[in-house]
């Protein structure tokens, strides 16, 4: 390509020494000036091993000439040469991910602004280690373009993440099976005694019963957030009948809160395309908050129906509302609101959160308009089928 190995290893050198000018105090640029203590310790070697430990390089790639540029730590770390072209590096990239790493690289890179991209790159003909790029579009006065960036290895960051997702995987087949089963045998037996009028015991089975879904529901709200963490939230598309749906999620709430009106206003037989499980969780979330939140004897208002192509589902109760302050934040991870003097509740904050998420994946919105003291309505608006 034109460059010598000798040439290639002393261009690389003064990279460095400019880099560790500037961070041991030698710059002419004051701003880049260290404190006093710190000068003599960031030695040119120094600075060379720390960014080796640390699994960080740096990376410059010229469009005009098509040649890839690596610092020595960078190119040690991904097991290629200090100056390639992109045609090898793509080689080096798993045949699925050539096409889409490129595209996205220069379609971010174009938009000006800093991009950070993860991509595996295979060594020895067969491991394969993760590599993060983070980058800026750089044009020089002369208008020639390059990309410049750092890469560094996160390979350990990937297997924990991996480790984490068979961790939940592990939480949703291994710890809800014997919960739903549990369930299963908790509701037969309050169906048994609601005819044998033993009101003592079926209270105690009613309260069981509340405490497992309780836990179902904690481990469906983690599931949920490892999947969206980790970008993989597949949802399963299907045709289901929403109302009925409705009627199964109000049939349960009434058997464990007989105390609460629940007010059901919906025409019959709309269907919905969507995955019924997830529906299924953000509408259980917003009725959940509903009764949390109000007063035994209150009326909870459901309202499901059709505007245009899209279907609305929405849950209206007349509790404690939420503070003008706090309403910013409501759908914030973690982020639960209690005004001053009223009594906590029970919840982690991140059941609207993750409602929102599953509503945005199905192409949607979520929507709530509360008042403190007066009440709240919660609710949703998605296509009724996929474009």
């Amino acid at each position: 390509m034109g460059y010598s190995n000798e040439l290639d290893m002393e261009s690389q050198r003064s990279k460095i020494s400019s880099m560790y000018n500037h961070v041991s105090g030698k710059s002419t640029d004051d701003t880049c000036q260290l404190k006093p203590s710190l000068v003599g310790f960031f030695t040119e070697d120094v600075f060379s091993e720390s960014l080796s430990k640390a699994g960080v390089g740096f990376f410059m790639y010229n469009c005009s000439k098509n040649l890839l540029e690596l610092c020595p730590v960078a190119a040690q770390m991904s097991n290629l040469s200090l100056i390639l072209s992109l045609k090898t590096l793509m080689g080096r990239l798993e045949s699925g991910r050539r096409k889409v790493f490129l595209l996205n690289i220069m379609e971010l890179a174009r938009e000006g602004s800093w991009f950070s991209y993860e991509l595996p790159i295979v060594l020895n003909g067969q491991e394969a280690k993760w590599f993060k790029l983070s980058g800026y579009l750089r044009k020089s006065p002369q208008g020639a373009e390059s990309i410049c960036g750092t890469v560094s290895d996160v390979s350990l960051f990937r297997s924990e993440m991996l480790r984490k997702k068979d961790l939940m995987a592990f939480m949703n087949h291994e710890l809800k099976t014997p919960l739903s089963a549990l369930k299963l045998y908790v509701q037969s037996c309050v169906r048994f005694l609601d005819k044998s009028n033993m009101d003592v015991l079926k209270s105690q089975m009613a309260k069981a019963d509340a405490q497992i879904s309780a836990m179902a529901n904690l481990i469906d709200g983690y599931l949920t957030l490892s999947l969206l963490e980790n970008g993989s939230l597949d949802l399963q598309f299907d045709s289901f009948d929403c109302t009925e749906l409705i009627h199964h999620i109000v049939s349960q709430y009434l058997a464990l809160n007989p105390e609460y009106i629940f007010d059901i206003q919906m025409n019959e037989g709309i269907f919905l395309e969507g995955d019924r499980a997830r529906i299924e969780q953000v509408i259980n979330n917003f009725v959940g908050n509903a009764i949390k939140f109000s007063d035994k004897g209150s009326t909870i208002t459901m309202v499901l129906k059709l505007i245009d192509v899209n279907l609305e589902f929405s849950v209206t109760d007349s509790g404690r509302g939420i503070a003008l302050k706090d309403q910013s934040k409501i759908f914030t991870r973690y982020f639960r609101s209690c005004a001053s003097g009223e009594h906590t509740v029970n919840g982690h904050g991140l059941g609207l959160y993750l409602s929102e998420e599953i509503i945005k994946a199905h192409q949607g919105a979520v929507f709530f308009v509360s008042q403190h003291g007066v009440g709240s309505c919660f609710g949703f608006r998605v296509p009724q089928m996929r474009c």
